[in-house]
């Protein structure tokens, strides 16, 4: 409603869209939270919700990450490790140090840290992380 009637409602939705703006990505903002807003009018199940996607035109690394970020299935050990490689492979090194030390779901692992981390690359310059600090 406020995303075209920016007087509408109080000051932190014109604030939202303002930011959104300088951001320049109002325009997919309203178009994720239609989604949202739909799925939750929909009196039909998550599984009728999920989205059809061409594989040939998704973002394979995106896919990964996010599938890493919104794991559905148990954390195990195992796939924590492949979280963790995927990373590296990605080269997102601060991310991967992120999921050892940083991230809430994965502290209490069993896994060497210590081996693991000395595997990483460091880097001179800051590089937005996909994963961050989530334990505080």
């Amino acid at each position: 409603m406020t995303y075209k009637q920016r007087d509408v409602g109080n000051i932190y939705f014109k604030e939202f869209w303002t930011r959104r703006e300088k951001e320049k990505n109002d325009s997919i903002v309203f178009v994720i939270l239609n989604d949202i807003k739909y799925s939750y009018k929909a009196k039909s199940t998550s599984a009728s919700l999920q989205l059809s996607a061409d594989n040939s035109k998704v973002n394979d690394t995106l896919r990964q990450l996010l599938e890493i970020e919104f794991r559905y299935d148990s954390l195990t050990n195992k796939l924590a490790i492949q979280d963790f490689e995927t990373l590296k492979r990605f080269g997102f090194h601060q991310s991967a140090y992120n999921l050892l030390f940083e991230t809430y779901k994965y502290q209490d692992l069993q896994w060497n840290t210590d081996s693991l981390v000395r595997t990483l690359k460091q880097s001179n310059k800051f590089i937005y992380s996909w994963f961050q600090d989530d334990t505080k």
